[in-house]
């Protein structure tokens, strides 16, 4: 009775314990590691071909976080646009279906003028869309929570109508991946619990 007791106890352990990967494999929060790690996102730089190489993806300080920084020429800007601007989408498939969370720190830093931006997009098949403009404090630590539906394509992307210096976008973890772990404790204990009462 004892061993098929534990065998249950086992059982069901593993199977909570896969929800709930299931439901982190799902969620973003701007954690760069497994489903969400650098390597399985797209980088795409558009719009003025003379810099794009200048923009990149620093992923140094991934997985807790990752910075995207714009294309950089030699114009200063001014109080007009210096056209065309520079594009960095970088972007992945939201997983799961349905609504899902997706939460994450930022901090945008940026040339003091309306011309630059970061921004927070999505593509449900119908064309790129912006969901959240995540340069409104621009240099000023912010933190974003909403949802989109599993299965779009998602991402950020910096604006930048060329500086002498980079327009920058870090995206930060805000939640630890560790609490998972803590997760599955509680779920050992529980079943621990409950055992000694049935017992």
């Amino acid at each position: 009775m004892k061993r098929s007791w534990a065998v249950f106890c086992s059982i069901a352990a593993a199977l909570l314990l896969s929800g709930i990967s299931a439901s982190a494999l799902s969620q973003f929060s701007g954690y760069f590691s497994g489903y969400y790690a650098p390597a399985n996102w797209t980088k795409v730089v558009s719009n003025n071909p003379l810099y794009q190489n200048t923009a990149f993806i620093n992923a140094g300080n991934a997985p807790q976080s990752l910075e995207i920084d714009g294309a950089v020429d030699a114009l200063q800007q001014t109080s007009t646009p210096q056209l065309p601007p520079s594009i960095v989408d970088y972007t992945i498939v939201l997983g799961g279906s349905g609504l899902q969370p997706v939460a994450f720190g930022y901090l945008f830093n940026g040339a003091a003028d309306a011309y630059d931006s970061a921004q927070l997009i999505y593509n449900d098949g119908s064309g790129v869309q912006v969901a959240a403009i995540l340069s409104s404090v621009i240099g000023s630590q912010q933190t974003f929570a909403g949802s989109l539906q599993g299965g779009w394509t998602f991402g950020f992307r910096v604006y930048s109508n060329n500086d002498n210096l980079a327009d920058s976008l870090v995206i930060s973890a805000i939640t630890e991946p560790s609490a998972l772990a803590f997760l599955g404790l509680g779920a050992g204990a529980l079943l621990f619990k409950l055992r000694r009462r049935l017992s």
